[in-house]
């Protein structure tokens, strides 16, 4: 045995060097069943369902199966199954064997470190029959080899940071229009100033037709006031005119303050 032993580990390590080992388990069977090889299938899918709801990463049975010979020649030899357990990248092997003595089938079991190569746990149970449901007797081998031992914890991907809210962006509040209550009071002042002026100049001219049929004694009173109504009127006008300008300037002005950010 300890030859096919050694045979084996050379075979093994001719392959290629694997990385560190992870913390999955794999599950192999190193005895046949004898009669009922099918119970061998069957524990080992109970195995691998109580450590997948023990939060064990398990090796997929695809890449154990690719295994299954080579422990078949390892037997219990610890380092021999370490190495199996490299070369599916497990971190413990639980291994297992279900044979017949006389009319007694026996299931013994052992866990090793793939990475120290030391065997963690035996167990051992006897049979007269085996039991048409797995599950308990798959739960009391984990509870016998796993003693102890606790699951790899998984590391949470870290949590994206919370998205930024943006500033709230107000609008800038546009500004009081001051000038442009002196514009508007502008712009009425000269629209009084011109209809004033132009009433004086409708009275001037007036006036002004009359003169003729003035009697000369009173002539001289007739051209002072026709002066005073020219003059009133080209004041007026003259006001209105300059009132209106400032108004447009006051207008300007403001629509250009009311513009600026």
């Amino acid at each position: 045995m300890k030859l096919r032993a050694l045979m084996l580990l050379l075979m093994l390590s001719a392959g290629p060097a694997l990385a560190d080992v992870t913390g999955r388990v794999a599950v192999v069977a190193y005895q046949g069943g004898g009669k009922d090889p099918e119970v061998v299938s069957a524990f080992a899918e109970a195995l691998r369902a109580t450590l997948t709801a023990r939060a064990w990463p398990v090796v997929p049975s695809a890449e154990t199966e690719r295994q299954a010979r080579a422990a078949t020649m390892c037997g219990e030899d610890v380092e021999c199954l370490s190495t199996i357990g490299q070369r599916v990248d497990a971190r413990w092997v639980l291994a297992f064997g279900v044979g017949r003595v006389g009319a007694t089938t026996l299931l013994s079991a052992l866990l090793v470190d793939a990475s120290t190569g030391l065997k963690l746990g035996v167990f051992t149970e006897s049979f007269a029959t085996a039991p048409a449901d797995l599950a308990p007797l798959a739960g009391r081998t984990c509870d016998a080899l796993f003693a102890g031992l606790k699951p790899p914890t998984k590391l949470a991907p870290p949590e994206p940071p919370p998205a930024e809210t943006p500033p709230l962006v107000t609008a800038p509040t546009p500004p009081a229009h001051r000038v442009r209550p002196w514009a508007i009071g502008t712009a009425i002042g000269a629209g009084a100033l011109a209809a004033a002026g132009i009433t004086f100049t409708i009275l001037a001219q007036q006036h002004f037709a009359g003169l003729p049929d003035v009697p000369l004694v009173d002539r001289p009173a007739a051209d002072s006031a026709q002066r005073a109504y020219n003059l009133t009127a080209d004041v007026l006008v003259g006001t209105a005119i300059a009132a209106g300008v400032t108004s447009l300037v006051l207008f300007l002005v403001d629509a250009r303050e009311g513009s600026t950010p």
